[in-house]
C-alpha cells in the first residue's frame, strides 16, 4: 500500500490526514478538512442504507464499516482540532512578540 505507516492502522488509510502525534500527513489543512468531509459523507451513506434496510444493522460487515469509520473520523477530527488550536496559539504568540 502506498500509504504512510501511520495510516495503515486506520480503516480507510486514503483518508488519513494526521498521524498519532497530530502531524499533518497531507499537503494542507484544507486537504485534511476534505478528508474529514469525505468520511462524513461515507457515514451518511451507510446510515442512509440502514434507514432503507434496517436489517443491515445485524450484518457484520456493516458494523465493521460503521465502527471503523466512526473511530477514524473521531480520531482524525480530534487531530484536526488540536492542529488548528496549536496554529491559533502560534499566531497569537507571534503577534504578541511583534508588539513587544
Amino acid at each position: 500500500m502506498p500509504y504512510v505507516g501511520a495510516a495503515r492502522r486506520f480503516y480507510l488509510p486514503q483518508w488519513v490526514a494526521f498521524d498519532e502525534n497530530d502531524k499533518l500527513l497531507v499537503n494542507s489543512v484544507s486537504e485534511a478538512e476534505a478528508h474529514i468531509a469525505s468520511m462524513q459523507r461515507f457515514l451518511t451513506v451507510i446510515f442512509a442504507a440502514r434507514s432503507l434496510a434496517p436489517y443491515m444493522v445485524a450484518d457484520e460487515e456493516y458494523q465493521k464499516k460503521r465502527y471503523g469509520m466512526l473511530g477514524q473520523l473521531i480520531n482524525q477530527g480530534r487531530s484536526l482540532a488540536r492542529y488548528q488550536t496549536r496554529d491559533i496559539i502560534r499566531v497569537i504568540k507571534e503577534r504578541a512578540d511583534a508588539q513587544v
